[in-house]
């Protein structure tokens, strides 16, 4: 939401009339992100020549497969009689359909959001954002322009950083982005980052005509507020050798809150000198979970940027889009990285990500580890052919995970669980059932990624270690 000046105008639209979209979430990776607006009304199918030519490639796709329409400011689809049906929400649909907020519509291989917004000024053109993120970077075109700073609220992850990315790339800046995380830096350390000294240019020389994405402003103390509030006032700051110097970057700042319409950033008393140093360019940014279309696309671009081969499967697709999950992009990203290391270590193509399905039990690798494989009964080192003997001493995470597989695997035979496996690594830590098993997960893959991939065995709930694997007690510096 824009606050500042511009937010009276978007309350006064508060009853007009909604602009429907459908989204493309999942299909061509190349269209990814493009709307279609219902007001028009279109037709999805072979024989529609204005559609790319990508889409109507789609076999699943029938010469006059689906209509969308508005009727009375309400969205509709109608399935034409096509050969593989149309589906909402994967319910096969017959006849003309009343469609909804956030719906999930399939149209051969690819998958539609519904999306609206209330109409407000010129539509921002091009694929590869949602119709929310569209709508920000139409609402600050003059921002861009005028080369005006930002501030972004939100709750942790909802794309604040990105956005800000995207707004840099569409202003045409000559300069370069940065970004500096404003946590637990007082006004000493933050006038060094930013003004630099002599001959070590800082954050504002180096973003010159660029711009400066500064995070976490509400971990700042009082002297570091002042100083950056008095930089925003002036526009231009004062240098190491005393000079003024004006300010040629543009600042964004991002502050992490939670979303609450009824006490919003903006309206808090003590925030009131920030907004007004970037009204009316204050930016709300609504949980991602209320973004289905923007999950999913991101999901796309991250496994994309992992394996520009890879896939997004329909199963994890329908999974982010429909259930309630947390909703910040760092976990979003986190299980989409989780789940394609476990895929890759089987090399499943395509990607089918289990993570996010965890009803289908993974199975374990076939490929025993190689003989000669020696681990350290104290987890201090292991060796391979491949790798020769790899130190561990200065990651005592990983030396406390390797120490409790090895003997578990003498004593027992048998797999830890992840908690056990927790217990072990970060003693005395409670281990919450998420981001305890994420950090035992990440131990692991940074224990495969040194050398260990083929001796860890993933089981259902645990790991263990390959009985090929030959444990050893070594002294210290034997080979």
């Amino acid at each position: 939401m824009v606050s500042g000046s511009q937010e009276s105008e978007r309350d006064g639209q508060g009853q007009a009339t909604p602009c429907w979209n459908l989204v493309l979430v999942h299909g061509t990776a190349a269209l990814l992100g493009t709307r279609w607006p219902f007001e028009e009304g279109f037709l999805l199918g072979r024989s529609n020549t204005t559609l790319p030519r990508d889409f109507t490639e789609d076999r699943k796709l029938s010469r006059e497969h689906a209509r969308f329409v508005v009727t009375e400011g309400t969205p509709f689809v109608t399935d034409l009689g096509s050969r593989n049906g149309t589906t909402v929400n994967e319910a096969t649909i017959t006849g003309k359909t009343k469609l909804a907020e956030r719906d999930l519509v399939q149209v051969g291989k690819h998958l539609f959001v519904v999306e609206s917004h209330t109409p407000r000024g010129a539509a921002a053109a091009g694929t590869g954002h949602s119709s929310f993120a569209s709508r920000l970077l139409a609402e600050t075109a003059a921002a861009r322009n005028a080369n005006e700073g930002l501030l972004l609220t939100g709750e942790s992850g909802t794309g604040k950083s990105y956005f800000a990315r995207t707004f840099h790339k569409l202003s045409g800046a000559t300069g370069v982005y940065a970004t500096l995380s404003l946590s637990r830096l007082g006004d000493v350390g933050l006038r060094a980052r930013l003004i630099g000294a002599p001959g070590e240019p800082g954050l504002f020389e180096q973003t010159e005509h660029g711009t400066l994405l500064l995070e976490k402003w509400d971990s700042t103390d009082k002297d570091a507020e002042e100083f950056l509030l008095l930089v925003l006032r002036n526009k231009s700051y004062e240098s190491h050798d005393g000079s003024r110097v004006p300010l040629r970057s543009r600042i964004v700042l991002s502050v992490d809150v939670a979303d609450d319409e009824h006490t919003p950033f903006a309206k808090q008393k003590q925030n009131d000198a920030i907004v007004l140093a970037f009204a009316p360019w204050v930016l709300r940014f609504t949980p991602l979970r209320e973004r289905p279309a923007d999950a999913i696309l991101l999901a796309n671009r991250y496994l994309h940027a992992l394996d520009e081969d890879a896939e997004c499967a329909d199963g994890l697709v329908m999974r982010i889009a429909r259930d309630p999950w947390t909703g910040n992009i760092d976990e979003l990203l986190r299980n989409m990285e989780r789940a394609y290391l476990e895929e890759a270590e089987r090399d499943a193509r395509p990607i089918v990500l289990s993570h996010f399905l965890p009803d289908e039990e993974p199975p374990v690798p076939s490929t025993p580890a190689p003989k000669g494989t020696r681990v350290a009964s104290d987890g201090s080192w292991f060796s391979t052919a491949l790798t020769g003997r790899v130190e561990l001493d200065m990651h005592p995470e990983l030396v406390a995970l390797l120490t409790a597989l090895a003997n578990e695997s003498i004593t027992t035979k048998k797999h830890l669980d992840w908690r056990a496996l927790f217990e072990k690594a970060w003693p005395g830590e409670p281990p919450q059932p998420r981001a305890g098993a994420s950090r035992v997960f990440v131990a692991i893959s940074a224990l495969r990624k040194l050398g260990l991939d083929r001796a860890l065995v993933r089981h259902v709930d645990g790991y263990s270690l390959d009985a090929a694997v030959q444990v050893c007690v070594y002294l210290t510096g034997s080979a």
